[in-house]
Parts: C-alpha cells; structure tokens; sequence
C-alpha cells in the first residue's frame, strides 16, 4: 500500500522534480528545470533514454518515464545483454522529461559536471500488464514492491529485462539483469560494444570539444568545459617486447619504466588516466596542475600519452606521445608528424615535472645513456605508423638493456 508521502506525490507530480531542483543553481546552469511533470503525448508510449555520463567517475544514467517524470538509476559498467551479468544500478533523483533529449557538457564545478552522451533511446513497457491493465499502475506498483518487469524497444536496449531492488537506503541500490530471450547474448555488454551517440553518432570525445552545447549561465566561458573522457574511448598502444632491434630503419626514445597514463588537460583543468580508465589525478596533484596551466598558456586542450617515473612530489611524467591537440586527432598521423606537434606544443614552455622523452636515431647511444641514467630500455618505432589505440604491434617495440651495456 502507498504511503501518504508517496500518494502525495502523485497528486503533485512537480513535487517529484524537488530533490532535482535542490541539487542545481539554475542561475549558473541551463539545465531545465521542468515545469509541472507530464507525461508523453496520448499513443507515444513510455519513454526510456540511457545517457552515458563522464562525470567525476564514468556511468550509465538509466531514465525511465513513470507519473510524468523519468525515473532514474546510475548504472557504473552500463547494461549487459549477458544474463549471467547483474549490475549495479543506484537510484537517484527523479529528472524532467525535457532531460532526453540533452547531449552536449555540464561546466565542471556545478552538479554532475562532465560530458553526456545520449546513448540509447526508446519506449518501454510494462510485462506484468495484462490487456486491461493500466500500465502505469502496474509499473508503480512494481516500483515501489522494489522489481520492474520491463521490456525496452530502443536502437541497443531490446527485449525483456528485470530491476530488482536490493538495498532500500538513503541510495537504493538495484540491479539491472537482462532475461533469457531472443535479445541475450553470453557476453554481450552493450557498454563496451557501443562507443557513439544514437543522436548524432559523436564519440564522447566529439562531443566534448564540439561545445556545441554546454549547459551553463551568461557567466560561463570555454574554461569551465570539464577534461575529455579519452580514458573511456582511447586506450594505451602497447609496445611488443622484443629481445634485438628490427632491421628496419625505426627512431628510437627512452623507455621510463614507469605507470602508464594518459594526461587528459583542458584550460584550467587536467586528469591523469591509467590504462583501465582510471583517474590517477589524486596520486600525482602536482602533475595535473602543471598540464592544467600548460593548457590554460597554449588555450589548446591535448590528450598526451606517457609514463610516471618517481613517486610524490618528485614524480616527473615522461611524455612519449601526443593523441589530441584542440579538436584534432593525430591518431591517424605518423609517429614522426605526431613528434613534430608534441614538440611544438612544449617549445620554449618549461612545465614544472614534466617532459619530453629523448629521441634518435643512433640506438646504441640511447642504450648507452639508459644504463647510465637507470631507465628500463628503450622503444622503437616505425616514425610513418599511426597510432593504433589499445593494439599491440611490431611498429613499436622495446627493449630492456642488454646485460653488455650494464
């Protein structure tokens, strides 16, 4: 049986959007407010939409449309369309309907600042509702009894599905586990297989350096755009291990040997990103300011790729690539064309605990100076190959010292 507070509700749908509206300054952000709520036009369906959302730790934000307002779970790793996998789903407050059709970049310092992604879409319906049924009745009542029988017509959601409540907190936790039907597949984790928008088929990182639609105030300018998500849709190239140089004619760089990470820097702010997309800010703050005033000189976002030797305030990131520059990918550029860009980005600027690692083409002094200076080895590689996101190839290799040359 509903509760006065619940039944209340319902006699005041705008009183659902309270906890939404509590949460943001709508001085500072032009997210809507949402009038009274209100359901889809009579025909329409239910709607859903899945925005996938980069803010401080990447999510899924599963929307449901229920009594005029979207119902709402953040989804950490995002829907499986494997049965065997259950995911975590934390309810949160209730959005707008006018929420759905939002992609674009919340400023970084206001509420859910990051970059939003509409990545899937569609109506849904009630399994449970029987051909008289009123199928929102049969949905709030699973809603509040903790377990939606749904099935989902969307472009990546389809078939039927089940969020069952687990934990009634202050934050409910739930899971979202997908049935045994036509639509389940062993394996299949619709997160990882679909990187683009529904809407306009950008990566986050398009989305995020378009600026097309930043939600903020009059006072808003460029620097409040918050880092590209690049640890979610660009990870490390990996170098093949190799114990003697190619023959072919390859440019050589020392080899740190230390954590991997990708500086992800706009104006004013910067993230360090390990190989699973982690943010490694926290650990090395120093660093992350040091990129963040770089940016904010240049007035250029850059994506770079390096590694971090040292620990604390001695540690210094060595870069070995450039991946973005403004809103331009280099992925596609030679390694050689790629240097020329990262130099150009450094020159004549001194950044505080970082830079460039040494490059040549003379193998045998680079060797020498690794064993001199401590270094694991060095690379090599094919200065025309792109730069092939996650791959590992012989067109960039490494090679420890060589017990002659300690």
């Amino acid at each position: 049986m509903a509760s006065r507070r619940q039944r209340a509700a319902r006699a005041d749908p705008g009183a659902q959007l309270a906890e939404y509206r509590g949460k943001r300054d709508f001085s500072r952000t032009a997210e809507p407010a949402g009038g009274a709520a209100r359901s889809s036009p009579p025909g329409r369906g239910l709607q859903f939409v899945i925005q996938k959302h980069a803010a401080t730790h990447l999510h899924f934000d599963l929307r449901l449309e229920l009594d005029g307002v979207m119902k709402s779970w953040a989804v950490p790793r995002g829907p499986s369309a494997d049965p065997a996998d259950k995911r975590l789903a934390m309810q949160v407050e209730d959005h707008p309907l006018e929420y759905n059709t939002f992609e674009g970049t919340i400023p970084k310092g206001e509420y859910g600042g990051g970059t939003v992604m509409l990545w899937d879409r569609g109506t849904y319906t009630a399994d449970e509702a029987g051909p008289r049924a009123d199928p929102e009745q049969v949905l709030r009542a699973g809603y509040l009894a903790g377990r939606l029988r749904v099935t989902f017509r969307g472009e990546r959601m389809r078939g039927a599905w089940t969020l069952v409540r687990t934990d009634s907190g202050g934050k409910p936790k739930w899971l979202l586990i997908k049935h045994r039907d036509e639509h389940a597949r062993r394996g299949g984790d619709l997160a990882a297989e679909h990187g683009t928008s529904v809407a306009t088929g950008r990566t986050m990182v398009e989305i995020t350096t378009a600026r097309d639609r930043v939600w903020r105030s009059g006072r808003g300018t460029a620097e409040d755009v918050p880092p590209l998500p690049v640890g979610d849709v660009i990870r490390p190239m990996l170098p093949q291990a190799v114990r003697k140089l190619p023959a072919e004619r390859f440019v050589y760089e020392a080899w740190p040997g230390g954590e991997r990470l990708l500086a992800d820097a706009v104006p004013g702010a910067a993230a360090l990103l390990d190989e699973r997309g982690r943010d490694r800010s926290a650990a090395f703050p120093e660093l992350a300011d040091a990129l963040a005033r770089l940016a904010e000189r240049t007035g250029t976002p850059f994506v770079l790729d390096g590694e971090v030797a040292g620990a604390g305030q001695g540690a210094r990131l060595i870069v070995l690539d450039l991946l973005l520059r403004g809103s331009e990918s280099l992925l596609a550029r030679g390694w050689r064309d790629r240097r020329r860009v990262l130099e150009s980005l450094f020159e004549r600027r001194r950044v505080p605990g970082v830079r460039l690692t040494p490059a040549g083409a003379d193998a045998d002094a680079l060797l020498q100076r690794a064993a001199r200076e401590g270094w694991s080895g060095i690379f090599g590689r094919d200065p025309a190959a792109p730069y092939r996101p996650g791959k590992r190839t012989a067109e960039w290799v490494r090679l420890a010292i060589p017990a002659r040359y300690r």
